[in-house]
């Protein structure tokens, strides 16, 4: 049905190719002709190989259509998956969730949770709550304590606190002492140290800010603290002199 139906389509095409361009008399017949038969051979070409190819996938080289549901392995052996286990799809088997793989024994132990504590993200061992960090030795989850002026990590475990803006981490003393800003500064980014306003520079020996002198022909840097020559000069000492 298929080629009959692209055979008609093929022969239409070719009717009209001709009547037209000979109509118009721009070219000559022959040529049309040549054209319009190209345009009825190659589709058709291109079906049959594309009926064929159908063909052979669904009977497959030895007649048979191959179904994977419904093939076999002779040489396959069952697999014994333990207690709290789960086969995976790929092999072998895992443990479900709240049971973590015991190797020596080859089955699946259950997780003893402590107090303060949760399962992690893959329910296959268990992480502290927020506000408490892990103690290795006694595998319990133990309180972050806060010292004044902190307050809990992103995590709220690990390191535990960090200071608030305005302050910073003394570890020796496991405090936040407040960050003492001069004049012509201000805090950074993250609030734990003071950085020059823009046209002042760190006189990290004074702990301040000096100013930027700024010569003739001269501008400050993209972060102000310092400067360089405008163009057409170049630096000698403490000015800028033309090229």
């Amino acid at each position: 049905m298929d080629q009959i139906l692209i055979q008609g389509i093929g022969f239409l095409a070719l009717f009209f190719v001709i009547f037209s361009f000979q109509k118009q008399k721009r070219v000559p017949l022959l040529l049309i002709m040549f054209v319009g038969l190209l345009l009825f051979v190659i589709p058709f070409y291109l079906l049959n190989a594309y009926t064929g190819a159908m063909s052979l996938y669904e009977s497959g080289s030895s007649g048979t259509t191959y179904n994977p549901s419904t093939s076999t392995s002779s040489n396959r052996t069952e697999m014994s998956v333990p207690t709290n286990a789960t086969a995976s799809q790929y092999g072998g088997w895992y443990c479900n969730n709240g049971y973590k793989k015991n190797y020596t024994a080859n089955q699946c132990d259950r997780i003893t949770v402590p107090v303060n504590a949760s399962l992690n993200y893959f329910g296959n061992d268990w992480v502290c709550n927020s506000g408490y960090k892990k103690n290795y030795q006694t595998d319990i989850c133990d309180r972050v304590m806060i010292p004044a002026n902190a307050s809990l990590n992103y995590f709220g475990d690990f390191v535990g606190w960090v200071c608030n803006s305005g302050y910073k981490k003394n570890r020796s003393a496991n405090q936040c002492d407040p960050v003492i800003v001069p004049t012509n500064a201000s805090l950074n980014y993250f609030g734990d140290d003071w950085v020059c306003n823009s046209g002042y520079n760190k006189n990290y020996t004074a702990n301040q800010c000096n100013k930027v002198i700024v010569p003739m022909n001269a501008s400050l840097n993209y972060y102000g603290d310092r400067w360089y020559c405008n163009g057409g000069y170049i630096q000698s000492g403490q000015s800028c002199i033309a090229k």
